[in-house]
């Protein structure tokens, strides 16, 4: 329980302390924010898809299926954008950014999963309106969150490489995020704009 504590005080902006500033100790603390990730985006799932049974519980599994491999498949873009763009600090960091920035996206997705469930339930017109707006607003959150952590590594010297590879590695967890939301469907039990992934434009 401390470690998650300490992870969303670092997520919400808080500098880390002496103890929390190790090699080791930062990689557990993305460890433990990415597994939280993974059991609250499963949360919302069951949330969004609590009005037909069995889609809450596919969503189970769906949920942080999508968000692994989203996460998995923007880090190497955003390595490259890293290393070509000359940042003179250790990848990791941009990593560990990451990390946190996916454990507040979530958390306002879980925070709100409540809400989704209500509407749902209640509304069919709403429902969906509030599902998806909950998402953008988790989107918005979690890359405000890793804006905030990358400018922590910028140098006088090059300030533009951090920002050139966070809006490269926010871009690619963007779009793969979108088409596997379409390969997964449904999520929701209707269908969206987002259903049909990028064909749907």
């Amino acid at each position: 329980m401390r470690t998650m504590i300490t992870v969303f005080h670092l997520a919400c902006g808080r500098a880390p302390g002496e103890a929390d500033s190790t090699p080791a100790r930062r990689a557990q603390l993305a460890l433990a924010a990415l597994f939280a990730s993974l059991v609250m985006s499963a949360l919302w799932g069951v949330a969004a898809g609590s009005a037909v049974p069995s889609l809450a519980l596919m969503n189970l599994y769906k949920l942080p299926l999508i968000v692994v491999l989203a996460g998995i498949g923007a880090v190497p873009a955003g390595l490259l954008a890293w290393k070509l763009s000359g940042a003179e600090t250790r990848a990791r960091e941009l990593l560990y950014g990451y990390a946190l920035s996916m454990f507040l996206g979530t958390m306002v997705m879980v925070v709100l999963s409540p809400l989704v469930a209500l509407y749902y339930h209640s509304s069919a017109s709403v429902g969906p309106v509030v599902a998806v707006g909950s998402v953008l607003l988790a989107i918005v959150a979690g890359t405000i969150t890793f804006v905030r952590n990358v400018r922590r590594t910028m140098s006088a010297e090059r300030p533009a490489g951090p920002i050139a590879a966070s809006v490269v590695l926010v871009g690619a967890f963007a779009a793969s995020l979108w088409q596997l939301v379409a390969v997964l469907a449904p999520i929701l039990p209707e269908h969206t704009l987002f259903s049909g992934g990028i064909d749907a434009l």
